[in-house]
């Protein structure tokens, strides 16, 4: 089992990984814990997985075991009831299993028994791992000739991929997963451009998770990672960064015609995530993360308050009237997030949905549905401005809003939908069950009313 040990002052305490169990799947979590001898034992302190109330415990009980007029048998018995501290077994540790190969896997869970000293949040953490595994994915069923290498990935086989070594990861895989790429953007007629860079992002995250800092830890650990120089030297493709260039105006009329139309507008969840693109420019963790409570009027106009934000700080997207109390209709007072379901359904699972359906009606990018919040802030930046597009999108600086978001102004009528919009009433949408699975196809060459 992996550990890791971290020292502060003169108060030493180690964090441990302990594999639990919950609702019949196994999970790893971390315990705090101190150690001191006495008359020849050593006692282990169980402190609990916060860190701030473990070091505050620990640093009670050194004083207590540094004052010569305690008992040390009286600061056992009134050490906090569930964390009495207990003799560690004195028998000879068991023989060290047969050596196996390090698997994904293994490299995911070290990552975040460390993740706290190298500040890799959750959120970008699954987003490294989600990465790696399209990586993985589509270099394997290239080399394999497979008829679709790049199909979207199911749970069953992004699981069976986490179980395979590392030592698959080499240049051969990097260079199988550009070719797929291209091969795919080819045989689709879609812009090689785009298909390029999209792989390059790929990629520049898949390398993140063997990042120098996590080798480093990896080393100080005994973790032994196999050689994996090759595929992080793989290059990627060059001279692709492009500005964002805006859809077609007769497709941006579809959208908004099938989100209006209860016959082609998709169930619930998806729904509720593309308006929160569409409408307040909020990313996938950001719209997968929005709590009933967090729709609010505070702020004198309708918006919803983003707390699982990309850089850590709240900000709050303004919503225009009808999409404001449509939301507080689908609002629910039980569970905690707006979105119901598991985790891996909220951040990963839903918006393989949604993509599918967006590009059901002629979305046919590589992330359909970053480009709705692509829209958003072209449509922003063209009514209010770039400074206002750069606070509303939670951009770090204005270059980054001025390089994609400079020459990408939106016609008057295109603007009006996002004001003239109405959404389908909810006991009009149709189920998940029922709409999974359907089609939903719009011809693009026939005329498209502009009026909703």
């Amino acid at each position: 089992m992996a550990r890791r040990e971290t020292f502060f002052g003169n108060q030493y305490c180690k964090v441990r990984r302990l594999k639990q169990v919950r609702n019949g799947k196994p999970y790893w979590s971390k315990e705090w814990f101190g150690t001191r001898t006495h008359r020849g034992k050593r006692y282990t302190f169980p402190l609990g997985q916060n860190k701030e109330k473990s070091l505050q415990q620990w640093r009670k009980i050194q004083g207590d075991l540094d004052d010569s007029e305690i008992p040390f048998e009286t600061i056992l018995r009134n050490h906090k009831r569930g964390y009495v501290a207990r003799p560690e077994p004195t028998t000879k540790p068991k023989r060290p299993a047969r050596f196996r190969e390090l698997t994904i896997e293994d490299h995911i869970e070290f990552i975040g028994t460390i993740d706290d000293s190298l500040e890799i949040k959750t959120r970008t953490l699954q987003d490294y791992v989600a990465c790696l595994l399209r990586v993985v994915g589509v270099g394997l069923a290239f080399q394999d000739n497979a008829p679709n290498p790049t199909a979207v990935l199911t749970k069953e086989q992004k699981a069976a991929l986490l179980k395979l070594p590392l030592t698959i990861i080499d240049l051969r895989l990097a260079e199988n997963f550009k070719r797929a790429i291209l091969g795919a953007a080819n045989s689709e007629g879609r812009n090689l451009k785009s298909a390029k860079r999209s792989a390059n992002s790929y990629l520049r995250q898949a390398k993140a998770l063997f990042s120098h800092g996590i080798r480093n830890q990896a080393k100080i650990d005994g973790f032994k990672l196999p050689d994996l120089s090759e595929f992080l030297g793989a290059h990627s493709f060059a001279k692709v960064k492009m500005r964002y260039q805006l859809p077609n105006e007769v497709l941006i009329y579809a959208l908004f015609q099938a989100m209006a139309d209860p016959e082609r507008a998709p169930h619930r969840d998806i729904y509720i995530v593309i308006l929160f693109a569409l409408f307040g420019g909020l990313r996938k963790t950001e719209a997968a993360g929005v709590r009933p409570q967090d729709l609010t009027e505070a702020n004198a106009s309708p918006g919803v308050n983003v707390i699982e934000t990309k850089n850590g700080l709240p900000r709050f997207a303004p919503l225009v009237q009808a999409v404001f109390a449509w939301l507080k209709t689908a609002s629910h007072p039980g569970p905690p997030y707006l979105i119901m379901g598991t985790k891996t359904y909220r951040t990963d699972d839903l918006f393989d949905e949604a993509n599918a359906w967006l590009r059901s009606i002629g979305w046919n990018r590589a992330k359909p549905y970053h480009e709705l919040r692509k829209l958003y802030g072209s449509m922003i930046a063209s009514t209010q401005g770039l400074e206002r597009a750069k606070e509303l999108l939670d951009h770090e600086s204005i270059s980054t809003t001025e390089e994609f978001y400079a020459r990408t102004d939106l016609a008057k009528d295109i603007c009006a939908l996002w004001e003239t919009f109405i959404p389908v009433p909810l006991n009009q949408l149709p189920t998940r069950s029922a709409r999974k699975g359907r089609k939903c196809v719009v011809a693009l060459r026939t005329p498209v009313t502009k009026r909703l």
